[in-house]
């Protein structure tokens, strides 16, 4: 299978990892990788040493642009990204511009919430639940019950998938 990640626009997924997201996009895309599968992620950059293929459809400069005209800029940029190879995408963020852009895809399509239910992410992901045909899966428990309570859904719960394997067993005390 053909899997498209998406995390965003300016993420690297080089080592320190800016948040526990980033983590999981590579824990994840390695091991779909080792399953098998042809997984491409949106992101700036990754670890040379990654299973996975770097797609950054974000080539035009926008820094030092104000919000919304940058925000216009990636849009247009990722409405423009050919996913025909794809036989799914899988967003892992929080850009509602670039969600917008991808409901305009006709794939298959998935959003992990990886976050508690915020009044930001509420509004932005009503609208996207009514418009269009994106699954979205909760992480944990904890936030299964947030967001089928602020969305009116009963979503799958697919939990956290980080390979615990990859971090240390010890613990250090004092």
């Amino acid at each position: 299978m053909n899997i498209l990640l998406v995390s965003g626009p300016g993420i690297s997924l080089k080592e320190p990892y800016d948040s526990g997201i980033e983590a999981f996009i590579v824990s994840f895309a390695n091991e779909l990788v080792d399953e098998g599968h042809d997984v491409y992620v949106v992101a700036e950059d990754a670890e040379t040493n990654a299973n996975f293929t770097i797609v950054n459809p974000f080539t035009a400069f926008t820094n030092g642009i104000p919000g919304f005209f940058k925000r216009s800029i990636e849009k247009r940029q990722f409405k423009n990204l050919d996913v025909n190879s794809y036989d799914v995408i899988h967003y892992n963020m929080f850009y509602p511009h670039l969600l917008k852009a991808g409901s305009h895809f006709n794939k298959t399509s998935f959003l992990t919430l990886h976050s508690p239910a915020d009044k930001k992410r509420i509004v932005a992901y009503r609208k996207l639940s009514r418009r269009s045909n994106m699954m979205f899966v909760a992480i944990s428990e904890r936030v299964k019950r947030q967001w089928d309570r602020a969305l009116g859904i009963d979503m799958p719960l697919i939990c956290n998938g980080i390979n615990m394997d990859l971090w240390s067993k010890k613990v250090k005390g004092p």
